[in-house]
């Protein structure tokens, strides 16, 4: 029904998919895009939901910010940005649960989610697996060049 393209400031515009016209010049920050379900990133969290007429209708915000990423799996929203990550779980209807925490000192740039795993890069390159056990100990595995 709609498209985004992003063009400055990590903003987006959105555009209609039937005949390409711009239906907003500033939709929001990244989009993570569920069926007419829409979550945009940035200094807060918004979800909004498309309706016939290809309007947004906001559903709720939270001042959790996700300034550099933001993904969803499975029933979870996962937001990075300077300070860390932050799990929240979202459900119909209601308002989202911040579920975990993880503070970081290092900028986290993306995240991906795969086989049940959280990934994590940060901006020096580090990568950080997370998965839905707690561990005893943390491995640290340092490249030998």
């Amino acid at each position: 029904r709609v498209f985004f393209n992003h063009h400055r400031e990590r903003l987006t515009a959105m555009y209609d998919s039937d005949n390409g016209n711009k239906l907003l010049p500033v939709a929001g920050e990244y989009p993570v895009i569920e069926g007419d379900k829409i979550y945009f990133s940035g200094k807060n969290i918004t979800s909004v939901i498309i309706d016939e007429s290809k309007k947004l209708d906001t559903l709720w915000k939270i001042e959790i910010p996700a300034r550099t990423d933001l993904i969803k799996a499975g029933n979870c929203l996962y937001a990075a940005d300077s300070t860390g990550i932050c799990a929240l779980r979202v459900s119909e209807g209601a308002m989202p649960e911040l579920i975990w925490k993880y503070p970081s000192d290092k900028t986290i740039d993306r995240l991906v989610a795969s086989n049940g795993k959280l990934i994590a890069v940060t901006n020096d390159g580090t990568i950080m697996v997370f998965g839905d056990k707690p561990v005893k100990k943390i491995s640290i595995y340092k490249p030998g060049f």
